[in-house]
């Protein structure tokens, strides 16, 4: 229904935002890696939307890059996992992370995100695999890119891990430096040594 909005970002939560666009707030669900973009960030931005109706209620689902809308429907595609599954696979991995897992049949990094099992990674290489991996991914190399978002994720898990609330991090890492070129040791002895 709606392909995108454009709007102020009025608020950051923990599992999303509220983007203002023409006085009206709509609370939308990110994942965890367009969130901590979003950190300190003020004024307009663009979002990439999908709405879930069902009959107990609407949902908003956003997206920093088209890319990661475009995987998010790919994703819902597959038996067994619903919108917040796809969600959460897009917290725990980037599309480059996701093509290499699927490419190599990678079970055991697919089983690492939220609410995948064994069985539901095992149907992701089946079904996924021609239509999600990137000619421009090589199975034997692993980009930069990838790791440097891999490591804020591996540093939000291990601190969540630690009883720390992701709102919390967010509040503590907000005034860390180049957030994105930290590895992940670096991000949890800042929060350690910060709150």
């Amino acid at each position: 229904m709606f392909n995108y909005m454009t709007g102020e970002l009025v608020e950051l939560r923990e599992d999303g935002i509220v983007l203002e666009v023409n006085d009206i707030g709509y609370e939308m669900l990110m994942n965890d890696r367009d969130l901590v973009n979003l950190q300190g960030r003020i004024g307009r931005i663009r979002v990439r939307t999908f709405l879930q109706v069902r009959e107990d209620g609407m949902q908003l689902f956003g997206f920093l890059s088209g890319e990661d809308c475009r995987i998010f429907h790919i994703l819902k595609e597959v038996s067994g996992i619903g919108p917040k599954t796809a969600l959460g696979i897009l917290s725990h991995m980037d599309a480059t992370q996701l093509s290499l897992a699927l490419a190599e049949s990678d079970v055991k990094s697919l089983t690492g995100c939220p609410g995948v099992g064994k069985k539901t990674a095992q149907r992701m290489i089946l079904e996924l695999s021609g239509k999600l991996v990137r000619e421009d991914v090589s199975v034997s190399s692993r980009p930069v890119a990838a790791e440097v978002s891999s490591a804020v994720s591996d540093a939000y898990e291990a601190l969540i891990q630690l009883g720390f609330q992701r709102k919390d991090i967010q509040k503590i890492t907000a005034g860390m430096d180049n957030m994105a070129e930290q590895s992940t040791e670096d991000i949890i002895k800042y929060v350690l040594t910060n709150v």
